[in-house]
Formats: structure tokens, C-alpha cells, sequence
């Protein structure tokens, strides 16, 4: 052992708990970041692999006249678009009404675009009616279970929904009725997707008829959001939402951006006072030792 590394370890082992505290706090500040960054990874991946593999909406465009499908359907770069209707009315559950959203989804068979994924349950059969999904938030605020009913308020009255599943869509995994009502009080809205009868019950004025639009794999998002909405103003639309400003992919995009400042700023501030305490270490082991170091370079 030559006398440098002598030295050396002499100085550790003399001051131990100060080079000690370093080490620790530059093993922390890595393991924050390790930890937290593929944290807020993993977090983006879940998302978006849910979106594709439950083909999101990348636009969802309301009203328009007969011909608005075919001409979106005819834009260079559209995978698919499916229609829907979708109303805001009551909902009874037990004794609890709110206002909540009455979805139609074909029975026998998933749609095309904005698919559900059934966690509890089953999906309704070829030819069922009256029969609907609770989304997930809905059922665990109410303990919901396939069988059970929930009521709509129908232009002849209450009516019931016999729900054959619970499901999870892509459209609430966060639970916002819109951005302007994007925090609801839980008990306060809940969705549930039925079949298109229950829909056709419903007082027709306040039925929206939907057309939601997938685009294929890699397809320029910008320039195909800028013809679908041409398209859909040539049509008398309403109303045009683009994915990044659905309110739920709209959260859970401000969750994740918050989540990756806070995945990079926690451990750079335990790695800078690592830093700082390393450099002040080792300027008072360089000052206490200032006349040995002299006499070794002389």
C-alpha cells in the first residue's frame, strides 16, 4: 500500500461519521431518483398504453348532419369513427339522485373507438335492452355489483338499468363531467353505459349525438386535427374536442407533469446538498492538513 492510499484511508476513518453522512445522502438523492423518475415513467406508459389498447377517442365531435361521418371517415389518416349519443340526466341509486351521463353502447359487442374495459361482470348480450355498464368510479362510490339496478329519468318516468358489469373507459379515468365542472364531489356524477334504448327514453332534447374519431398509428395528430375540425365545421357540428383537451386526459396530463418536476427536483436538491457537504468535507480536511501537504510537495 503506497502512503497516498495510507493516508487516505487514515482521514476516513478519522472523520468517518462526516464522510459517512456524504455517502448517505448521495446514496438517497440517486435511489429519490431512480425511484421516482421510473415512477412518473411507468405512470406516462399506463396511461398511454390504456388509450391504445382501448382505442381513445383522439377527437370526439358533437352534432352534425348525416353526412359528417362519411366525409370524416374519408380524411387521409382516420382509423375509424363510430357514433354514439350521450345525454346528462338524472340518476337514481337506492335513495341518492344526481345528474349524472347516460351512454349508448351497441350491444353484443364493444365499440369501435372508446372501448370499455369489463372488470366486474359481463358485457350485455346480442339483443339485450335495458341492460347497462357502472363505470368503476360509480360503482365503488355505491357498491354497485353486476345485477343490481340504477333508475334513469325517462320521459315516462323513472325507468330502470339492469347493470351487467363494471367497466373502466379511457374517457373517465378521471371522473370530469367537463373542464368546467373537472372536480366533482363523489356522489355527485357518476356514468353509465347502456344500452341505446335507455338512450332513446330519455327526453331527446338533451341527447347529444357524438362522433368519435381514432387515428391510425403515427398519423400527423396536428395536421389531422386541424381537417377533422374543417370537416366538422362544413357539417354544422357543435362542438369539437381534441384528445388533449378531453378532461380527463387533460388531468391526468397536469398529474403527470406535476409528478415529473417533483421526480427531478426532489433528488437534485438531495444530490446539491450532497455536494455541498462533500466540498465542505473536504476544504476543512485540505485547511487542517495544509502544512503536511506543504512539506510533501516541497
Amino acid at each position: 500500500m503506497n502512503g497516498l492510499s495510507l493516508k487516505r484511508r487514515r482521514d476516513i476513518r478519522q472523520q468517518r461519521m462526516q464522510f459517512a453522512a456524504v455517502l448517505v445522502t448521495v446514496v438517497l438523492g440517486v435511489m429519490m431518483f431512480g425511484a421516482s423518475y421510473d415512477a412518473y415513467e411507468n405512470l406516462s406508459i399506463s396511461y398511454n398504453s390504456t388509450y391504445d389498447r382501448l382505442a381513445f377517442a383522439d377527437v370526439t365531435v358533437t352534432g352534425g348532419d348525416a353526412g359528417l361521418v362519411d366525409s370524416l371517415r374519408g380524411l387521409d389518416g382516420v382509423a375509424e369513427v363510430a357514433s354514439r349519443e350521450q345525454a346528462d340526466v338524472p340518476i337514481k341509486v337506492g335513495e341518492d339522485v344526481f345528474l349524472g351521463r347516460v351512454v349508448s353502447i351497441p350491444a353484443g359487442e364493444q365499440p369501435a373507438v372508446n372501448q370499455l374495459d369489463v372488470v366486474g361482470g359481463a358485457y350485455p348480450g346480442q339483443g339485450a335492452t335495458a341492460q347497462g355498464l357502472a363505470e368503476t368510479h360509480m360503482a365503488e362510490q355505491f357498491k354497485l355489483a353486476p345485477g343490481d339496478s340504477v333508475s334513469v329519468l325517462t320521459v315516462s318516468g323513472w325507468q330502470d338499468i339492469e347493470l351487467s358489469g363494471e367497466v373502466v373507459s379511457p374517457e373517465y379515468l378521471w371522473p370530469a363531467r367537463s373542464n368546467q365542472q373537472f372536480f366533482e364531489p363523489p356522489g355527485d356524477f357518476g356514468v353509465v353505459f347502456a344500452t341505446p334504448d335507455m338512450v332513446q327514453a330519455v327526453d331527446q332534447s338533451l341527447v347529444l349525438e357524438q362522433s368519435l374519431v381514432l387515428y391510425e398509428t403515427g398519423a400527423d395528430r396536428g395536421a389531422l386535427d386541424a381537417a377533422v375540425s374543417s370537416a366538422a365545421a362544413d357539417h354544422g357540428t357543435s362542438d369539437v374536442l381534441v384528445q388533449a383537451d378531453q378532461p380527463s386526459n387533460k388531468g391526468l396530463n397536469l398529474d403527470v407533469t406535476g409528478f415529473q418536476q417533483m421526480a427531478v427536483f426532489f433528488p437534485a436538491m438531495f444530490l446539491l446538498v450532497a455536494g455541498l457537504a462533500a466540498y465542505t468535507l473536504l476544504t476543512r480536511v485540505v485547511y487542517s492538513q495544509r502544512s503536511i501537504i506543504g512539506t510533501l510537495r516541497a
